[in-house]
């Protein structure tokens, strides 16, 4: 596969020359067209190949459109696309990110925007799928290109000064996914009318790994995901600063590309007991991480739109602690499937750790894996996505001036 090149516009795998795709009848082969607005290897970006896997079902040319602005890392998402059948492409295009809500970055915006419009034309789809509300400003340029449907995945809690922007930019939206009933309340009233909740699944890695059953052992616990501030890692340092010598913490992730961050290494050296925390950094992959714990811990401090660790930590039998706010609150059945805390309450949050036992871990293990078999698997969440992308009865907008598929 091709090396990718920061700045550059760079096709990683295409399955069709430049022309437009056809039929054995003659007809134009319909096009899919996927916008994301990164290229990692984090919750969003494995939900956005899940997309692209339903998109792949149906008899459509795929597409994925990628941003230029992020800077390039290794393992990332594109490695899994380098597929005959999907075509990718990078170009300069509109993503909203805080660092363009300034007068500068405005009018970088608005070049952006001419060339995502141009990149919409050219594919002439007749679905673009948004695949997190930093897409947005491709509704506008979709509805105005005269695109059928534009379906905008919402994987997050939209709120404060961009949840204003959110709200004019979903106007010119088809359809709306939404990760849970807690993002989908976030909606405005008049956007929630064409929205419904598809909750997230995973990948079924098999049968669980056995928790160890000594009770003599320390209890191992472990926490997984990018150090942004509202994360709760001041949450959960705090309450492992009074927790008991048997137990154990395992620390993944990393300070995100941008944004406020949690200096994790310093606020651990600060810990009385920091020789029981082992902080590991950035994976590809966690579920060997998963199988070596016996629970999974989530503490933001602010709602999570999904949980995305929570049904992976299921899958593999391992119950989860968590804040009580946003989806989390719906995944975490408290006392059966894993434990809830106040959020922010590092001392309510201490508690429970301190208080668990290896039985009751195991017990809420087995009951977690129940959970995910019924509701969170991968091949249920593609089953959904698919009937959404081969839905048949949608409203088609008003405006046909400046139709993409016009000759």
């Amino acid at each position: 596969m091709p090396s990718l090149r920061y700045g550059q516009r760079r096709l990683v795998s295409r399955a069709k020359s430049d022309k437009a795709s056809h039929l054995a009848d003659g007809s134009r082969q319909p096009t899919l067209l996927f916008i994301h607005s990164s290229n990692e290897m984090y919750g969003a970006d494995r939900v956005t190949l899940q997309l692209i896997q339903a998109g792949l079902r149906t008899n459509q040319e795929v597409i994925v459109l990628l941003p230029t602005d992020t800077a390039v890392v290794e393992n990332c998402m594109t490695d899994s696309l380098a597929t005959d059948q999907v075509r990718v492409e990078f170009a300069d295009i509109p993503i909203m990110r805080r660092r363009y809500f300034s007068v500068r970055g405005i009018f970088g915006l608005a070049s952006k925007y001419w060339r995502g419009f141009g990149c919409v034309r050219a594919s002439r789809p007749e679905i673009v799928y948004m695949t997190t509300s930093a897409c947005l400003m491709f509704a506008p340029i979709a509805w105005l290109l005269g695109v059928p449907r534009r379906v905008l995945h919402v994987q997050e809690m939209w709120s404060g000064y961009e949840r204003k922007i959110l709200c004019v930019l979903g106007f010119f939206t088809s359809e709306i996914v939404c990760i849970s009933d807690p993002t989908l309340r976030a909606l405005p009233r008049y956007l929630q009318r064409s929205a419904q909740v598809i909750t997230n699944g995973v990948h079924d890695p098999g049968e669980p790994k056995a928790i160890n059953a000594n009770v003599d052992r320390p209890m191992r616990l472990l926490v997984a995901s990018r150090w942004n501030s509202w994360k709760g890692y001041a949450t959960l340092i705090n309450a492992w600063g009074s927790v008991g010598l048997n137990k154990s913490l395992t620390v993944l992730g990393g300070p995100p590309p941008s944004g406020e961050s949690t200096d994790v290494p310093a606020l651990v050296s600060q810990l009385p007991n920091a020789e029981a925390v082992c902080i590991v950094g950035q994976v590809d992959d966690i579920g060997a991480y998963i199988d070596q714990a016996d629970i999974v811990i989530i503490p933001s401090d602010a709602p999570e739109p999904f949980g995305l660790v929570a049904i992976e930590a299921f899958a593999r039998g391992r119950p989860v602690i968590a804040s009580n706010g946003g989806g989390l609150a719906k995944i975490v059945d408290h006392g059966r499937t894993g434990w809830l805390f106040e959020m922010r309450d590092h001392r309510q949050l201490a508690q429970i750790i301190d208080e668990l036992t290896i039985p009751e871990v195991t017990s809420a293990g087995k009951n977690a894996r129940s959970s995910y078999e019924m509701d969170y698997t991968e091949a249920v969440f593609i089953d959904r996505i698919e009937k959404v992308l081969t839905k048949t009865n949608v409203r088609r907008p008003k405006r046909r001036a400046l139709r993409c598929n016009s000759r």
